[in-house]
């Protein structure tokens, strides 16, 4: 029996043990409550029931989002499972069924793409937004390569946002919370004429008080200010014809995700470690950078969608600008002296075009389209300063101006065909040329010095330049993709599916290390059988086995500044996923999701990893390679197979076999909300936990984020208009300390903790 075969009986065979329990649960409570409400989703491009799509979908409605507090993107994983949020400065990576991209340089693209209203978001700094007028967001699992396309290797995250409307309406709050955290949130909805709507959404937070303290500069570290304004303006030009323009603007800047510390592994370049660091009296959220780290990120675009229907065809149109433009500054070293220092400057820019046409009559529901991307990612300059280069007054940085600039062009189709009665086939194809440029100028540079040696060469962000040279490369990537599926309905409460589908991450240069050759494009295979299912109207039950088969995964490992881009050969990942929701009865519901998956790399032979030193005094380690350990003497961490001189600061070695990075072997959330009539209004309770497992940060698979869960809780009293509320909220609770990111480079392992605990309160207004 092949793992595929024996996968999907496990699914199966776990579906039908877990109906009978919920059944019963359901039982005990009948009579109560008002049951389910239906998800309308949009995963294939065209509105549906979540339960008739035969695609593995985690659907998250905004009442979810506001039950759970979910406030970012960076929150999903804890209404997701199988879903792995991290950070890399300004960048959010997901990885969901251990697919994800390692790195978030300027350029390297998503392994799970993003959508907002159908527009591509091609930054992973851009994934990095607050969810302040959402209706939904729809995660999809396994590759989306017909109908999404590039870089859809493992996923899609769509966000769908509120639609305007012609009668008037107003949210707006105002809290307050621990740290001197202010945040307000506003959204207003009102027609402007016949057929004219408009909407504008507001959100603002700024924590004025860090988590940590940088005693080397005397200021507060671990803190981030964000602002957020979106707008839409909705034209129905017709009974028949809609035009939907929208803008939008973000913000976010602070020292959170950017001050990097020493962890237990670390051994920094200056000799000290994690002993000294934490005998010096730093906490857990403290740093040691000689400047205040510093992350200054904008985010902006704009779109226009028409939408017009003739009978059984549907055209859609989608042009779209998006922007980013952005400021780092990242202490490498995490010491107290100038030894790696990287000041960055980056900007992205993008025009999308989409065109679609579908059909629905009948047996048949089609659509095909053409998709064009033309888009630019450059640093201007990307820097690497202090005593690694050299020191004042000769040339103390390495300056590096390098522009990716990107033409994809494609063509799609899907076909779903009713061939018999409740069963359905679904055939996908897409093909996709991406053609890529790359220019670059290096150059060492002297501290910028407003005095005569500022000439031609002169720039005033680097100094001035000595040129090292120019490079130029340019490649273009061809790649077709598919998707079959078959699914049948046993009943309006019973669905099963299965599907084979092909989606690809382009290939990329790294902008960082303009020299290096490009990265080839990745390829995953995905099987999958699945079910869903609604029992009594009261408990939604949805299953899914897959099995993958990933080549030429793009695997980044950090040295110093800067990122070395490899493949890997291959890897193979295979497991089970599933969510729920149960109405109880007496205003109680209980949601959830769970993930399992097996991970391992295949054939990859030569992995770029960092060596480890043992501090003095530091603590033993029980995540570490078994069977491996220290050399008397020396410090340097043993690894099988691998080759290369003692303190070199990295080695070349086998990472056949091991874990994927920023992949949880085990996931599981749940939440339970309650809804009870207190003094005439309404009194909404919620508690939500989630379960990591853990997993590594490099392919090393030599440093482990410990498991850890997170408790968070909500109580929101709404008076008996439902004009005003009162709310007040904890998360993470238990203040669990973990890692937001992780970096094993030759100067040190150094990582950025996540949020520590985060309590408050607001008020709130609806008219």
């Amino acid at each position: 029996m092949t793992k595929a075969v024996w996968l999907a009986s496990v699914s199966l065979g776990f579906a039908m043990a877990a109906q009978p329990a919920l059944a019963q649960s359901a039982d005990a409570t009948s009579g109560q409550g008002t049951g389910l409400q239906e998800i309308v989703v949009t995963a294939q491009k065209r509105a549906e029931n979540l339960q008739s799509v035969p695609i593995a979908i985690s659907a998250v409605p905004a009442a979810a989002l506001a039950e759970a507090g979910i406030r970012t993107t960076q929150d999903l994983a804890e209404s997701v499972a199988g879903l792995n949020v991290t950070r890399t400065t300004e960048a959010t990576v997901f990885t969901l069924r251990g697919v994800g991209t390692q790195g978030g340089s300027t350029g390297q693209d998503s392994a799970v793409a993003t959508f907002v209203d159908g527009v591509y978001i091609p930054s992973m700094a851009g994934a990095t937004f607050a969810l302040n007028n959402i209706e939904r967001i729809e995660v999809l699992k396994g590759p989306q390569g017909t109908l999404y396309g590039r870089n859809a290797t493992g996923g899609a995250v769509n966000v769908i946002t509120k639609t305007p409307q012609q009668d008037f309406s107003m949210d707006a709050s105002l809290g307050y919370g621990n740290l001197q955290t202010m945040e307000g949130n506003l959204y207003a909805t009102g027609g402007l004429a016949h057929g004219v709507a408009a909407d504008i959404a507001v959100y603002y937070r700024n924590q004025d008080k860090g988590f940590g303290f940088n005693k080397i500069i005397n200021q507060d570290v671990n803190k981030s200010r964000d602002i957020v304004v979106r707008s839409k303006l909705l034209f129905e030009l017709g009974p028949d014809t809609k035009l939907t323009l929208a803008g939008d603007y973000a913000r976010t800047s602070g020292s959170f995700a950017i001050a990097y510390r020493p962890v237990p592994t670390s051994q920094l370049i200056n000799g000290t470690g994690y002993a000294a660091f934490t005998a010096a009296g730093n906490g857990y959220y403290d740093s040691q950078s000689e400047f205040l780290p510093r992350i200054d990120t904008q985010m902006y675009g704009g779109s226009a969608k028409l939408e017009h229907h003739m009978g059984d065809f549907s055209l859609t149109n989608i042009v779209a600008y998006r922007g980013s433009k952005g400021f780092q500054r990242v202490d490498v070293d995490a010491t107290a002296l100038k030894i790696v220092d990287a000041p960055l400057f980056n900007q992205e820019k993008q025009w999308t075009e989409e065109l679609q046409l579908a059909y629905d009559h009948g047996p048949i529901k089609a659509i095909a389209g053409l998709f064009y991307m033309d888009a630019t990612s450059q640093y201007n300059p990307f820097q690497i300063v202090g005593a690694a280069i050299g020191s004042a007054p000769g040339p103390d940085r390495l300056v590096i101006y390098s522009a990716q600039k990107t033409k994809s062009y494609a063509g799609f189709g899907q076909v779903t065909w009713e061939f018999a009665q409740d069963t359905n086939l679904t055939v996908g194809g897409r093909y996709t040329s991406d053609q890529r440029k790359l220019h670059a100028t290096q150059a060492v540079a002297i501290e910028p010095d407003p005095t005569a040696l500022c000439t031609q060469f002169c720039d005033e962000k680097a100094g001035f330049l000595i040129p090292l040279g120019t490079i130029d490369q340019a490649k273009t990537f061809n790649k077709a993709t598919w998707r079959l599926a078959l699914d049948h309905k046993f009943s309006s409460d019973l669905m099963v599916y299965a599907s084979y589908s092909r989606g690809f991450k382009s290939g990329v240069f790294n902008l960082t290390s303009p020299g290096d050759a490009p990265a080839k494009p990745e390829t995953l295979d995905a099987g999958e059988i699945g079910f869903k299912s609604t029992i009594m109207n009261r408990i939604r039950f949805n299953a899914a086995g897959f099995y993958y088969k990933y080549k030429n995964i793009q695997a980044f490992q950090v040295n110093g500044a800067s990122t070395t881009l490899t493949n890997a050969a291959s890897a193979k990942i295979y497991g089970v996923d599933f969510d729920f929701l149960a109405e109880l009865g007496a205003g109680f519901s209980l949601s959830g999701s769970g993930a399992y998956l097996h991970h391992r790399y295949g054939d990859f032979p030569v992995a770029t990893v960092s060596f480890l030193s043992q501090p003095a005094g530091a603590p033993s380690y029980d995540n570490l390679i078994p069977g491996a350990g220290f050399i008397s003497g020396v410090g340097n961490y043993v690894f099988p197979g691998c080759s290369g001189a003692a303190n070199a600061g990295k080695f070349y070695c086998s990472a056949t076999g091991n874990k994927l990075v920023n992949t949880p072997d085990f996931t599981f959330n749940m939440g339970l909300n309650n809804k009870l009539t207190l003094a005439g209004g309404e009194l909404a309770t919620n508690v939500n936990w989630s379960y990591n497992s853990g997993f590594f940060w490099a392919v090393d698979n030599r440093v482990k984020q410990p498991k850890f869960s997170l408790f968070n809780a909500q109580m929101t009293w709404t008076a008996p208009d439902g004009h005003f509320n009162i709310r007040g909220f904890v998360r993470n609770l238990t203040d669990k300390k973990y890692l937001l990111s992780l970096n094993e480079n030759g100067s040190g392992d150094e990582g950025v903790p996540a949020a520590g605990r985060t309590f408050g309160g607001s008020i709130g207004f609806h008219f």
